[in-house]
């Protein structure tokens, strides 16, 4: 068999020197361990670094180590594959037939690309190679000469447009909007690519690019060069409603797949200068259909399952970054389980990162909680037959829908964060997570410098996946406080890693004890000295939660509210209007059997 039927057996392939990595097959590989490559005689070398041996390798793949053999291979009809040949190999992989699309012919070289679709919330992806000279492929742009893609439908109109992907062009294409594309992303474009679209004899060459920062750099690029070669071009950018990122083929899903309001949202996209500097009115109207777009925007994504923590801190809103901070044994795992209830009721998609916690023992530790049984006991095994029916029945429950789902990552860091919020959004079925919830960050590092940078990561994934992240937090003991510790509303200066903290978090609140009020400061300072036991003025089965930060609700900072403690749920007292002339002291009387009775 060729290099390119073995490498599309494998999963996770990328190029790695002069050959290529994988997941090995043959064992549990959840990082890519396998080497690939070409011996001089053509012959497949496969090496896997976790000890597999490539018979074990070439048997999990249900080959012999005969096809690894170049005289072994089929001669793929001379170096190029056709479509048959495209279809058979994308068949290996369970994949749907391909598009073969060719590209320039040099005097010994032809690149190829496969498309082919993969469902699940993509619509395709690519792969490109060169073919040379007795079936040789090599897997770059050596020595090849690119087209222009689908160049020639536009030649001689009056208007065309210039997008960013093999995709855009295709759901332009067929909206009845010629379009056409640079091969090998935003900004790739070179002399011959400037003549052959100078050379179509095109009236305005209209660029409209992804909307992210490679997209606008990239049609810059290629605007400026095209205006130099007499070219008259236009350049525009996607509304805000695309997300960070967005296409074409995004514009096109949000208007509904409806032709004729996609061709009217192209005619009616703000125009931007090309070769020169934005002028003050261009800028203030990208300004303006960026803060429309936004302000139609439905930006909370959920609410509190607690209607005074909502009174304290509005909603859950898309691009937040929300702190959770706390002391060890102050709650910060139960306030967030409890949140993942509330979340699971309302429906809300969300992702949870565990970084103590096996998911396995997580959804354990979940149902324990939801059926108000000690979870010690669970991990304990030492509960009755009724009891762990109870929890069979609660964990099978909770695995069984599709709105909540934990991560299964082990050693969390950026890289794998971002490879399963990546797996959430473009990979798994079911909704698209709109609340993201990492327990907790300083598992991921202790570092300081590496603290800064992973929260200003977070900031930036909330803000281009438009979620509410959700991060815990250890903070820092203060010595001072003593046996106090625990009991007192923390300051922002307490988070560990403040300073990145205080910077990159949109809202940030602080988990405590809360203690009975009325206390004194002679009592205070009884309890620091050891004279009197804290527990006599601890609020029993209650949680408080301060808010130490929130950049849109100032009065709120300082502030906090308290939870009833039912076992291990969290309740809210209800808000109840205090009658006429009430003092000071006053509260409501407690229903009875009421479990959302204040205390």
């Amino acid at each position: 068999m060729s290099i390119d039927d073995f490498l599309l057996r494998l999963k996770k392939v990328r190029r790695s020197g002069s050959g290529w990595e994988a997941r090995c097959p043959a064992h549990e590989d959840a990082e890519p361990s396998l080497s690939i490559g070409e011996g001089s005689d053509g012959r497949i070398l496969v090496k896997c670094f976790a000890g597999c041996t490539p018979e074990q390798v070439v048997a999990a793949m249900a080959l012999t180590m005969g096809d690894l053999f170049a005289e072994n291979r089929p001669s793929g009809g001379g170096g190029r594959w056709g479509q048959e040949e495209a279809d058979r190999a994308l068949a290996l992989r369970g994949l749907r037939p391909a598009t073969l699309a060719y590209f320039r012919v040099t005097a010994d070289l032809k690149r190829q690309a496969w498309v082919f679709p993969l469902g699940r919330g993509r619509t395709t992806k690519f792969k490109a190679f060169n073919s040379g000279p007795g079936g040789k492929k090599y897997w770059n742009e050596r020595g090849a000469t690119l087209d222009v893609y689908h160049l020639a439908p536009c030649r001689g109109q009056a208007e065309a447009w210039l997008v960013e992907g093999e995709p855009d062009v295709w759901i332009a294409h067929q909206a009845g909007v010629p379009a056409f594309t640079l091969t090998g992303g935003a900004g790739n474009v070179n002399a011959e690519c400037v003549a052959q679209i100078c050379s179509a004899k095109i009236g305005t060459v209209h660029l409209v690019y992804d909307r992210d920062d490679s997209g606008r750099e990239g049609a810059q690029k290629v605007a400026e060069a095209l205006a130099a070669a007499g070219q008259t071009v236009a350049v525009h950018e996607l509304p805000a409603d695309v997300g960070p990122g967005g296409d074409v083929t995004t514009l096109y899903g949000n208007l509904g797949q409806d032709d004729a309001a996609f061709r009217a949202a192209l005619a009616a996209l703000p125009m931007h200068s090309v070769g020169g500097p934005e002028t003050v009115r261009e800028r203030n109207a990208r300004i303006r259909e960026g803060a429309l777009a936004t302000l139609r925007e439905v930006q909370q994504v959920a609410s509190w399952p607690w209607g005074v923590v909502g009174r304290l801190l509005g909603g859950l809103v898309a691009g937040f970054l929300y702190v959770v901070g706390a002391l060890t044994g102050n709650g910060k795992t139960t306030f967030l389980m409890n949140l993942l209830t509330g979340l699971l009721e309302n429906q809300v998609p969300t992702l949870y990162f565990g970084t103590e916690m096996a998911p396995e023992d997580l959804v354990k530790k979940w149902a324990a909680l939801r059926l108000g049984l000690d979870e010690q006991r669970v991990f304990e095994g030492k509960l009755d037959d009724e009891e762990r029916d109870a929890v069979e029945r609660e964990i099978r429950r909770l695995t069984e829908q599709e709105v909540v789902t934990f991560s299964t990552v082990a050693r969390l860091d950026m890289r794998r964060l971002v490879a399963e919020v990546t797996w959430a959004f473009d990979a798994r079925t079911g909704l698209q997570p709109r609340v993201l919830i990492v327990d907790h960050v300083h598992q991921m590092s202790q570092d300081r410098e590496e603290l800064e940078h992973i929260a200003k990561e977070l900031k930036e994934i909330a803000k281009e996946r438009r979620v509410a992240l959700i991060v815990a937090a250890q903070l820092n003991r203060d010595r001072d406080l003593g046996l106090l510790d625990n009991y007192t509303p923390p300051s922002l200066g307490r988070f560990k890693s403040s300073g990145a903290i205080g910077e990159n978090a949109d809202v940030a609140i602080g988990l405590f004890r809360p203690l009975r009020p009325g206390m004194t400061l002679k009592q205070r300072r009884a309890v620091q000295h050891g004279e009197i036991p804290v527990t006599d003025f601890a609020e029993p089965n209650a949680m408080a939660i301060a808010c130490v930060k929130h950049r849109f609700r100032g009065s709120s900072v300082g502030q906090f509210v308290r939870l009833a403690l039912r076992g291990s749920k969290l309740v809210s007292p209800p808000f109840v209007t205090p009658p006429p002339n009430a003092g000071d002291a006053w509260e409501p009387a407690p229903e009875e059997g009421d479990d959302h009775a204040p205390f």
